[in-house]
């Protein structure tokens, strides 16, 4: 029992440091951008997977963590990853996607541009979390789960 409550303090840990973290991290680079005139992709980028897909990921790690648990062979829920991990990283990723292939000006453009970063960081974190849940122990047949 106490481990649980020390596992999902944890978590909670974590996730408060992500949080925190990323909205410095946002500060940071809007200062770089207004001093300097220049955005940094890479880094706007790199921040985004690791905080928010970080983020999902720890949303689904306690998955992660019950699978771990069980006897069997890791397989992953490839139609879960391809129905909704898919459209996550596109959708996550629009904005980009619109500018690198000079998407012309139409409804779908225009919504993509509208109002992006919270859709975006929606389907960032979702995209984390299909990753973390997306993988599984399958046991074999005429095997039962031992939790140690």
């Amino acid at each position: 029992m106490k481990k649980k409550w020390l596992r999902y303090i944890i978590i909670i840990l974590f996730m408060c440091c992500f949080i925190f973290s990323g909205k410095a991290s946002l500060d940071g680079a809007q200062d770089y951008m207004k001093y300097t005139l220049r955005m940094p992709f890479i880094w706007l980028i790199t921040n985004s997977i690791v905080l928010y897909i970080g983020f999902g990921f720890l949303l689904g790690l306690n998955h992660l963590l019950k699978e771990k648990i069980r006897e069997g062979k890791w397989r992953v829920n490839l139609s879960k990853i391809i129905i909704m991990g898919i459209p996550s990283l596109i959708l996550s990723y629009a904005i980009y996607i619109v500018y690198l292939l000079h998407i012309p000006p139409s409804r779908i453009r225009d919504f993509l541009l509208t109002g992006t970063s919270t859709y975006m960081i929606l389907f960032k974190v979702l995209l984390g979390y299909v990753v973390a849940t997306s993988f599984y122990k399958e046991s074999s047949a005429g095997e039962t789960d031992v939790k140690k």
